[in-house]
C-alpha cells in the first residue's frame, strides 16, 4: 500500500456480516456485497485507488469475519455488541454511526490532515480519486450529492478534513436523538452545518407514513439543505444513485447488482 505525497489520510469502514433473521428494511444489490468474499473486491478497491497511511475497520461484533490472511495491512478493531442497522437498534447509535465516531476519533488521535470513510459495500474507481477530491474541498466535511435519492445526502463515501474532526464529533453527541429517529445522513447535515443547526431538529424528523403537510415540509428541509449547506458535495458520482457512467474516470457506488459489478470487473480488467 502506496501513501499519498500530497495528503495524509487515514480510511476507515465498518463491518458486519451474518444472517438476519428479522430486518425492517430494504436489502438492495446482489447478496454478494454482504459476504465475506466481497471484502477482498473492497480492500483491492481501496489498494489499487488510493493511498492511505493506514485503514482501519471497525467491526460490530459480527458472527462472520474476514480471515487474517484477508485483514493483511488492515488494522481491524471489534467492538463487544453488534447495535444493529439505524432502523432498528440499541442504545443511542446503530453499528453503522458506531463505526463514523470511532473513525473520526480514530484519525484525530492519528493527527492526520483527512478522515476518509468508504463504506464496507462500497467500491471506487479511479486511482488517486481522494486526491482529486480533496482537492476540490473548500469546506472542512464533503458528503456524497443527494441526487437521485431520498435522503439529504449520501453516506458511503465521506472525507472531513482536520479542522472538522472535533465539531464534528461534538456536534453530533448534542443530537440528544437515537439513529432509529434522527437518521445519520440528517445527523450529518446538522453537525457539518451551522445555520441549519439554528433549526427546529423536528423539522428534520422523518415519518414513515408522512402525511402532505410532512411530505411539504420535507421539500422545505431538501430546499433550506440546498441553500445553507455547511459541506462541499462529492465531485464524483454515484453511491446509490443510478446509472452509473462507468465509463467516468473517478466514481464510487454501492448496492451493486451483479450485472453492475460484471461491469466494474470489466473495467479493471
Amino acid at each position: 500500500m502506496k501513501q499519498s505525497t500530497q495528503y495524509k489520510y487515514v480510511i476507515t469502514s465498518g463491518w458486519w456480516c451474518g444472517e438476519v433473521e428479522q430486518e425492517q428494511r430494504v436489502r438492495y444489490g446482489s447478496e454478494e456485497i454482504r459476504s465475506v468474499a466481497f471484502f477482498k473486491k473492497w480492500k483491492k478497491s481501496i489498494f489499487d485507488n488510493t493511498s492511505p497511511i493506514q485503514i482501519m475497520v471497525v467491526d460490530s461484533h459480527s458472527p462472520t469475519k474476514p480471515t487474517r490472511d484477508e485483514l493483511e495491512g488492515i488494522e481491524f478493531l471489534s467492538i463487544t455488541e453488534n447495535p444493529g442497522h439505524s432502523t432498528n437498534h440499541t442504545g443511542k447509535y446503530c453499528g453503522y454511526m458506531r463505526s463514523i465516531i470511532m473513525g473520526v476519533t480514530y484519525a484525530s488521535l492519528c493527527d492526520v490532515d483527512y478522515w476518509v470513510y468508504v463504506e464496507q459495500d462500497a467500491l471506487l474507481q479511479g486511482e488517486g480519486i481522494i486526491e482529486e477530491c480533496i482537492s476540490q474541498m473548500t469546506k472542512p466535511f464533503m458528503f456524497g450529492s443527494a441526487k437521485g435519492v431520498p435522503q439529504l445526502i449520501q453516506q458511503s463515501f465521506i472525507i472531513i478534513r482536520k479542522d472538522g474532526f472535533e465539531p464534528f464529533l461534538r456536534h453530533l453527541n448534542e443530537l440528544d436523538y437515537p439513529d432509529s429517529e434522527l437518521p445519520p445522513e440528517t445527523k450529518f447535515v446538522l453537525a457539518a452545518s451551522p445555520l441549519l443547526r439554528m433549526l427546529p431538529v423536528s423539522l428534520f424528523k422523518g415519518s414513515k407514513n408522512p402525511s402532505a403537510f410532512r411530505k411539504m415540509l420535507r421539500r422545505l428541509v431538501r430546499f433550506l439543505v440546498a441553500r445553507f449547506k455547511g459541506y462541499d458535495e462529492l465531485p464524483v458520482g454515484y453511491g446509490r444513485a443510478r446509472p452509473i457512467k462507468f465509463e467516468d474516470k473517478y466514481l464510487y457506488f454501492q448496492h451493486a447488482t451483479e450485472e453492475e459489478l460484471a461491469k466494474y470487473e470489466k473495467i479493471k480488467m
